[in-house]
């Protein structure tokens, strides 16, 4: 049976004030997290901190000494609701592990990220003074030709791709401009900024999305999962609206030891989510469930990754193919914003402070090209390109250049940490 908060700081229920504080200081030199190496420490951290929240606050004490059949000496002995001890500690020691879930998801990215780029990296990186005079450059130049002739979508392309040329390279020449600092390679930084996380996360959603095609689903299972993620999170909306309310209204009718909103809040919003999952995922939610939705809107979209499976009125399979479709959108979405941030910032770092002979603007240009063609493409209501190749001609639609920004993150990629290995002979040589 699960400790109590009394056991959890080693005092009695008749301990004072002082002797709870005491016993706290004392529980929390033993068992913080930065000071233990339990793989458990931060559970017992906040189990710990719960106890002394509780503990020291009157009306809660009663509450969680009444819910727990614990008399002493201070109890109003046996007044109000009982509630088994068997069935409200799960409730808790559930909300304290939730709770650990951000510090333990934050350590673990800290490991893999040894060196962050923040978000200001970015911001004065030279591309996004690029961007915008590409644009305007390309759009002026445009405009200027449809006066008087007609132009062709491809000839528009050439001159978005030429005029974000001519930027980069007019860049180079005039940087420093007056609103930036130059840059130096006094400064050496010792540890390097680990690029492949992004390779892997795109990797693994392109695994995801050739699994889906070879399965013969259509569009290699992006539509369905745009179709699908939408609407379990407007269902997951709905239940939150209601979960919230019924949590905190429960906090108050039944001694569940929480006194604070914000634990309020967190029952509210665990509540929600268990109401989406059960209406999503599980026979109760009949016509709104997942499985019936899909065959609704578009049944011939089918399950791209597992097969319809039910284990009694769990729907399983539309569980695993939810995981695998959001999984897919994340990579994905993940690997092609995480190349461009990359590749914004790492080879300028790699540069200046490590002193590689690499070549920023081409990785920055590299990186942009795809994302600026797609993104053409869809302001010209994804047109076709037909390009002429010798004898024949080429016509590129919209999912074609959109599957090839796809897939370019990965190659990029992989090309700079090749790119990184060949740096040592180069800088024999």
């Amino acid at each position: 049976m699960t400790d109590t908060y009394y056991d959890v700081l080693d005092i009695s229920p008749d301990a004072t004030e002082e002797e709870i504080e005491r016993a706290y200081r004392q529980k929390v030199k033993e068992h913080h997290p930065d000071r233990s190496d339990d793989p458990g420490a931060d559970e017992t951290f906040m189990r710990i901190r719960a106890a002394k929240e509780t503990l020291l606050d009157p009306q809660a004490r009663q509450r969680y000494d009444r819910a727990h059949d614990i008399q002493s000496e201070g109890s109003s002995g046996g007044i109000g609701r009982r509630i088994d001890r068997a069935l409200i500690e799960p409730i808790l020691d559930g909300v304290a592990r939730l709770q650990t879930i951000p510090q333990r998801t934050k350590r673990g990215f800290a490991r893999l990220r040894p060196q962050a780029i923040g978000v200001s990296d970015v911001v004065r990186s030279p591309t996004v003074v690029r961007l915008p005079v590409a644009a305007v450059l390309s759009l002026a130049v445009v405009w200027t030709i449809r006066v008087d002739n007609a132009v062709s979508p491809a000839a528009e392309l050439g001159v978005v791709l030429v005029s974000l040329c001519v930027s980069y390279a007019g860049y180079g020449v005039l940087s420093p401009l007056p609103f930036e600092e130059p840059r130096s390679r006094a400064q050496f930084a010792p540890t390097p900024i680990a690029i492949w996380p992004v390779l892997a996360v795109h990797v693994l959603g392109l695994g995801l999305l050739w699994a889906a095609t070879a399965s013969g689903t259509p569009s290699g299972g992006t539509f369905y999962a745009f179709m699908v993620v939408p609407y379990a999170l407007v269902v997951c909306g709905g239940c939150l609206v209601l979960g919230v309310p019924v949590g905190m209204l429960l906090s108050w009718i039944l001694p569940l030891s929480i006194d604070r909103l914000s634990e309020e809040l967190r029952l509210g919003l665990v509540l929600g989510l268990l109401g989406s999952a059960t209406v999503l995922f599980t026979s109760a939610g009949k016509g709104s469930a997942l499985s019936a939705f899909v065959e609704t809107v578009a049944p011939n979209q089918g399950t791209p990754w597992v097969p319809t499976l039910r284990a009694g009125p769990l729907h399983l399979g539309s569980l695993l193919n939810f995981g695998f479709a959001l999984g897919m959108l994340v990579c994905l979405v993940g690997g092609i914003v995480g190349a461009l941030w990359v590749l914004s910032v790492v080879p300028w770092r790699d540069r200046y402070d490590y002193g590689y002979r690499v070549r920023p603007t081409a990785w920055n240009l590299l990186a942009v090209v795809p994302l600026v063609t797609v993104v053409w493409m869809g302001l010209s209501d994804g047109v076709a390109l037909s390009i002429p190749l010798g004898s024949t001609t080429v016509e590129l639609l919209g999912p074609d250049v959109a599957g090839g920004l796809v897939v370019s993150p990965t190659l990029l990629v992989g090309a700079y940490l090749l790119r990184r290995r060949l740096e040592p002979r180069l800088q024999r040589r």
